[in-house]
């Protein structure tokens, strides 16, 4: 009778363990996309405004990509650029990347172009649960 009792509280302590161990190490995220002068969208028929990706749960020296289409809404040609802005907590800011497939190439008015994000996070040892930033996407008249 003791000897399950035994094996239950080892396998208790066991799967603990592991939980624990596997959860240290995650964090969550939220990055809020702000636009200036040209839409971004989560669909291919630009009908959803992309506001914010949810990159889910980010492990140490991971990447993670999710797919966007930007179309240029307005009546002249343009150029892209992107900036991130306001990580929070500010000084875990050295430990991720975020880039685009954006090649800086002209979009013409009314234009959809696919893109892609990428967050890349680094080797880091901070005791976090969660971090948010800004992905701010701006066109520029060309």
């Amino acid at each position: 009778r003791i000897v399950p009792l035994v094996l239950l509280l080892v396998s208790l302590v066991m799967f603990l363990t592991v939980y624990a161990i596997a959860n240290f190490w995650q964090i969550q995220n939220q990055g809020k996309i702000i636009v200036v002068g040209v839409g971004v969208y989560a669909d291919k028929e630009c009908t959803v405004p992309l506001t914010f990706i949810d990159w889910g749960t980010v492990y140490p020296n991971s990447q993670k990509t999710y797919n966007a289409w930007i179309l240029n809404q307005g009546n002249t040609n343009i150029t892209l650029e992107m900036y991130i802005q306001n990580f929070t907590p500010p000084e875990i800011e050295a430990y991720f990347n975020v880039t685009w497939s954006y090649d800086g190439s002209v979009i013409e008015p009314k234009q959809i172009v696919p893109v892609y994000f990428v967050l890349q996070v680094g080797d880091y040892d901070l005791n976090y649960t969660s971090f948010s930033f800004d992905i701010v996407v701006v066109a520029v008249e060309s």
